[in-house]
C-alpha cells in the first residue's frame, strides 16, 4: 500500500500534532503563524516551519498574506485531510461508549 505520506510525515513532532488537532478543531478558520503560535503556546519559528511542512503534505492551504503574515487554513479536500477527520470522529465516538 503505497500512502502519500508516511505518520511520521504527518506527525512528525509534537508542534506539528498540535497545529493539526487545532486545524481538526477549527476547520473553517484562518490563521497566521503568530495566531497558531499563540494557541498551541509555542514559538513562531516552529509553527512556521511546521506549517511549511504541513502545506509540502497538502494538509494546510495558503490562502493569501498579508503585508506580515501567510494565511493559511486546514485543506478539507485533501485525502489526508479526510482520513484525519474520519479518524478523529471514530475516536471521539470510542470517547463517548466509555
Amino acid at each position: 500500500m503505497n500512502l502519500p505520506a508516511s505518520l511520521y510525515q504527518i506527525f512528525r513532532t509534537p508542534t506539528q500534532v498540535r497545529i493539526i488537532e487545532e486545524l481538526l478543531k477549527r476547520p473553517n478558520d484562518y490563521f497566521t503563524v503568530s495566531k497558531m503560535a499563540k494557541i498551541i503556546n509555542a514559538s513562531p519559528s516552529a509553527v512556521s516551519s511546521r506549517v511549511e511542512n504541513l502545506g509540502k503534505l497538502g494538509i494546510v492551504r495558503f490562502v493569501g498574506s498579508s503585508e506580515k503574515a501567510k494565511i493559511f487554513r486546514l485543506n478539507t479536500d485533501h485525502p489526508i485531510v479526510k482520513a484525519l477527520i474520519e479518524f478523529v470522529n471514530k475516536l471521539n465516538a470510542i470517547e463517548k461508549h466509555d
